[in-house]
């Protein structure tokens, strides 16, 4: 058996002579240690780079002819993993794991699939809207080289489960994932979950607690497996998680405390989740009302438990927001609220004798958070779309969810989408191009995407919508990104100030099936975006006429 070149990390700083098998040493098996073993740094490569491909610059910022040059270029990219990828302080602690990667104590395991999220991401933010990435099967995705080594190393710790072995597990599910390697991504989520189980196992034969964040990041890659594998009877929605005390103290130095707030409205989402996934045709209609009302008040509740400036947060950039974060908050906030009421229409109206004022009722506020959250998102598409690249999928649901009922409602009415005499059209239009703007953008990066892509493509055909027209609304957020910030505001606000209130994380694959809108539900909201229309048609009227304000800027509806 070929032995490793040098000693694993454990004999290395207890400088005890290390037998170097693989893929565990005899020093390590005996005390049941997790061995790792450090990498020549001169000698590894990490990426074949393509030439041409979009990803090839800032690649080449990292290393030179494919290898990589010095842990100070590794740390460029857990930097970007952590800045990058929201969910990555869910699971790991940022400073403890960029100084065990200084000590040579990462291993290489946890390394290789942080390095593989890291080079995806980092290769998203330089692809253009008209470029493709992955458009041919020989195009290699960015970062798999590295999510293959974690893989194959991986695998052989699956016997001896840590939070090392969970946190690469979880980069990778979610790597997979986005290249679409659908086997792949399913295996380590069953993977991930035969960890969680084996280390409450732990947990039970053992008198010692474990650490808060061990506990967070069990919980949180638990939900997205389950959402991958669809093991209803792991994560139960009475899974014993509570945030409401103080973080513990390995989560003090958190990237940014706002995603403590992500975290509880995941949480939030998985009881939704259910919800809506036990809603049958027999299911008694009058307990599931009562069932959305409790879910609505703590939904409400939860929201308002935030601060002002993220409760205030319009998708405009802020000084004092973190601005992927507080997206991704009020998008989960508006999904907390649209879905369930969007399932309740589609319950009652398989009812003998619908309830047709509680179908109105549900369809109006399902509405009202659709619009609402179309606005935040064409705000932060014309105030930056360059971070929007690595959103994750769930932001792209709710696109995909506005596209749906907006495409309805123009066939619903037989408008043309591009009508300049209609100042109701040109309101819907922008929110309709922000959120196709927005998909086309994020399909790029994440496979599910791509098929919410897809799922709309025949429905944009028939309207008469190419991508052209999405590629041009491009320029045109590009020329607004680069103008004077008072100019800009002018261009991309309502000139009416707004007095409302507004709004896999936590399943990755989940929103692309499962909450699809039927005809007959598509129609019912259309009728309240008819409706809607009509009562508010002569003060857009006014609106659109506001000296200084071109009609295209305006984004409130109603």
């Amino acid at each position: 058996m070929p032995l490793q070149p040098l000693s694993c990390i454990h004999c290395r700083e207890k400088k005890r002579k290390c037998s170097r098998e693989s893929p565990t040493c005899s020093r390590c098996h005996q005390l049941k240690l997790n061995c790792a073993y450090p990498t020549r740094w001169r000698g590894r490569q990490i990426e074949r780079l393509v030439p041409g491909s979009p990803g090839n610059s800032n690649a080449l910022s990292i290393t030179a002819n494919g290898y990589l040059t010095s842990k100070a270029n590794g740390l460029q990219l857990l930097d970007a993993y952590f800045a990058l990828f929201i969910p990555s302080t869910f699971v790991c602690h940022p400073s403890r794991l960029k100084a065990r990667y200084n000590d040579d104590c990462l291993p290489s395991c946890v390394r290789d699939s942080v390095f593989s999220m890291a080079t995806l991401l980092r290769s998203a933010t330089t692809t253009g809207l008209a470029s493709d990435t992955r458009s041919t099967s020989e195009a290699t995705p960015p970062g798999e080289i590295w999510a293959q080594q974690a893989s194959t190393n991986v695998v052989n710790q699956i016997s001896r489960p840590s939070s090392d072995v969970l946190h690469t597990l979880f980069n990778l599910m979610v790597y997979w994932c986005a290249v679409g390697k659908t086997q792949k991504f399913k295996e380590h989520a069953k993977m991930a979950l035969m960890v969680i189980r084996q280390l409450k196992m732990q947990e039970l034969a053992s008198s010692v607690t474990r650490s808060g964040q061990l506990e967070r990041a069990s919980f949180f890659v638990g939900i997205i497996s389950q959402c991958i594998t669809d093991d209803s009877e792991w994560v139960a929605p009475s899974t014993p998680f509570s945030l409401t005390g103080p973080l513990p103290s390995s989560e003090m130095d958190l990237h940014s405390p706002i995603r403590g707030q992500l975290l509880k409205f995941i949480q939030h989402w998985i009881k939704i989740r259910y919800f809506v996934r036990g809603m049958h045709a027999d299911t008694d209609a009058g307990m599931q009302w009562a069932t959305l009302f409790n879910l609505d008040v703590e939904t409400r509740a939860l929201y308002e438990s935030l601060s002002p400036h993220l409760r205030d947060f319009n998708g405009q950039r802020s000084l004092d927001a973190d601005f992927r974060e507080s997206l991704g908050l009020q998008t989960l906030y508006h999904m907390c609220r649209f879905v369930p009421h969007i399932a309740m229409v589609r319950l009652f109206q398989k009812q003998k004798s619908p309830a047709e004022d509680y179908v109105q009722l549900c369809a109006q506020i399902a509405i009202r958070h659709i619009n609402q959250v179309s606005d935040v998102i064409m705000n932060s598409v014309t105030s930056g779309p360059a971070s929007l690249l690595t959103l994750p999928p769930f932001v792209a649901y709710c696109s995909f969810t506005s596209v749906s009922v907006y495409l309805s409602y123009l066939n619903y009415c037989g408008k043309f989408w591009n009508d300049a005499n209609d100042p109701t059209i040109y309101l819907l239009r922008d929110r309709l191009l922000s959120n196709l703007y927005l998909l086309n953008r994020l399909r790029r990066v994440w496979n599910p995407v791509r098929v919410m892509w897809e799922a709309i493509q025949m429905d944009v055909a028939a309207l008469g919508i190419s991508n052209t027209d999405v590629e041009a609304y491009d320029d045109i957020i590009s020329g607004a990104v680069k103008l004077d910030g008072a100019i800009a505001a002018m261009a991309i606000q309502s000139p009416q100030k707004r007095g409302r209130k507004p709004t896999t994380v936590a399943a990755w694959v989940a929103q692309t099936r499962g909450y699809g809108l039927d005809h007959s539900t598509l129609s019912t909201l259309s009728c309240q975006v008819v409706d809607s229309n009509h009562n508010s048609s002569k003060r857009l009227e006014n609106e659109v006429n506001i000296g200084g304000c071109d009609q295209t800027a305006i984004i409130s509806l109603f």
